[in-house]
């Protein structure tokens, strides 16, 4: 019996295609994949438009326990739902790999995602570098352990004037490692990284531990909501104007703008944050506020040779003058107005069933 690798694209239970909607219909078994994104829709809404039950999958379903999955597919037909594009993620690619070695046969619906979704910024998609995830810093380590594994690849990138697209962080289904150490099993809430956040984290590594001068404050990027859904927000602007940008609720994503083309420069004009209208503003998250680190001035002069620097000066480029709103907050009185950053990243209605009460009874 096959294995329908279903992608549901990016806004709601209505994005499905018709032949991936078909596919649904005649499944026995139907699972859906609930960590490495979310829909915007719960799955009371999935399962009274497809006509079916839906499960759902987290992690550790999907990779410690996926024979139970394959057995289902098997004897029965079983649809795998994905948020996006099926394999726009490894672990899919891996599960199609087990079943055909078990000779089950595996059919793709293809469907929008982020990597093409991205498209709705203006910046061309050929235009466009390695794509990196910037996870979220852990509080017990130290700098020079924190993950900034993405950082080469900015790199790589800016050298050959190619955008980069960052994949923000989520935690989902978290085990709460004090609980565990009590013996007991219990999920931490759903995390969710946000475009500042992210600028922040980039700022502070670049800053206090890279330190080779690969971007800075005044580097453009452009800062992407919830894209495929009705409440899409896009806003273009430095790292430091992002930086201190409250999007709204996730999934978030951003991209490091590269050397651009004229067209580019005109679309993202049409997203500047000087244009938006009633943007919230969030203070710097205290853990990234930390003194600016001098650096070597011979150690810099060795690095020219070795980094090929952002491209000019966007503002020029794009005819926009610096905006005021510095990232050290110096006006008293946007400061009072301001909410502080969530360094417990926004928590939403997620797809998956907290059952961490019943968890807990146990």
């Amino acid at each position: 019996m096959p294995l329908f690798l279903v992608g549901l694209g990016l806004g709601n239970e209505c994005d499905v295609s018709v032949n991936g909607l078909n596919a649904i219909k005649k499944s026995e078994k139907v699972f859906l994949e609930s960590y490495t994104s979310i829909l915007g829709v719960d799955t009371e809404k999935l399962e009274k438009y497809y006509g079916k039950k839906v499960e759902l999958a987290d992690r550790e379903c999907v990779e410690s326990e996926s024979d139970r999955i394959l057995n289902e597919a098997k004897e029965k037909n079983v649809s795998f739902l994905v948020v996006g594009d099926p394999y726009c993620a490894t672990t899919h690619t891996d599960l199609a790999l087990r079943a055909r070695a078990l000779g089950i046969q595996v059919k793709v619906f293809h469907n929008a995602c982020i990597m093409s979704a991205i498209g709705c910024c203006g910046l061309q998609l050929y235009n466009y570098g390695q794509t990196i995830s910037i996870c979220f810093f852990r509080d017990s380590s130290t700098d020079e352990t924190q993950p900034t594994s993405y950082y080469e690849k900015i790199k790589i990138n800016r050298q050959h004037g190619l955008h980069t697209l960052c994949l923000l962080d989520i935690k989902v289904k978290e085990p709460d490692l004090d609980a565990l150490c009590r013996g007991k099993k219990v999920f931490l809430p759903p995390r969710y990284m946000s475009i500042a956040n992210a600028v922040q984290q980039l700022i502070y590594v670049e800053e206090n531990i890279r330190k080779e001068n690969i971007y800075d404050r005044s580097t453009m990027c452009v800062g992407l909501a919830r894209v495929g859904r009705d409440d899409q927000l896009v806003i273009s602007g430095t790292l430091g104007e992002l930086a201190t940008i409250d999007f709204g609720g996730p999934l978030h994503s951003l991209v490091i703008v590269g050397e651009m083309h004229e067209l580019e420069r005109e679309m993202l004009m049409e997203f500047h944050c000087s244009k938006i209208k009633d943007v919230k503003k969030i203070s710097w998250a205290t853990k990234f506020v930390k003194k600016k680190v001098k650096s070597n001035t011979k150690k810099n002069q060795k690095n020219t040779n070795d980094v090929v620097k952002a491209p000019a000066s966007t503002f020029s480029a794009m005819n926009v003058a610096p905006s005021n709103n510095n990232n050290n907050n110096n006006s008293k009185t946007k400061k009072q107005e301001e909410k502080p950053v969530e360094e417990v990243p926004m928590q939403i209605k997620a797809l998956i069933d907290d059952d961490s009460s019943s968890e807990e009874d146990d």
